[in-house]
């Protein structure tokens, strides 16, 4: 791990990411592999579909607005303030609420940021947002799956 301490204002490296915001603040490089740390931010309604996580751990803090968190088989409405540590291998999904919502959230250990490196639209900054096609989506999904991350079918994710 580097001896460097940084200091880091604003935007560092952002991504447009299923409609929302995805901001690496710091990469495993880094920490020295030991997480990876992002801010992510979603209009109202947005989120991320039911995925999980097979090699790392992900602890959720939210900001500003509200969240709905799926977390295995409990549903929870999330405040600002509210914290969530999901061990890796268990289901989960986030939608923001009504006025969108702004996360800090960190895997552990790093290496999480590979997937928007290799699999994201674009970066903030170089395109507006737009909606994402199937070959996106499908490169997008391949990334992920690279960096331990699985989404789950719509018919595994619901339940019955």
């Amino acid at each position: 791990m580097s001896e460097e301490v940084n200091v880091l204002k604003g935007e560092v490296e952002p991504y447009w990411v299923m409609g929302g915001v995805i901001d690496v603040k710091l990469d495993s490089a880094k920490t020295g592999g030991a997480f990876t740390l992002m801010e992510i931010t979603n209009p109202p309604g947005v989120g991320v579909p039911p995925h999980v996580h097979g090699l790392d751990d992900e602890t959720v803090i939210l900001v500003d607005g509200t969240l709905t968190a799926i977390l295995g088989d409990s549903v929870e409405s999330m405040t600002p303030g509210d914290v969530v540590f999901i061990p890796r291998g268990v289901v989960h999904a986030f939608e923001a609420g009504k006025n969108g919502a702004r996360v800090i959230a960190l895997t552990s250990p790093g290496g999480s940021e590979s997937m928007l490196r290799e699999g994201a639209p674009s970066k903030v900054g170089e395109v507006g947002p737009s909606e994402i096609g199937e070959a996106e989506i499908g490169v997008l999904m391949k990334a992920a799956a690279g960096a331990g991350l699985n989404f789950l079918p719509p018919e595994e994710s619901s339940s019955e």
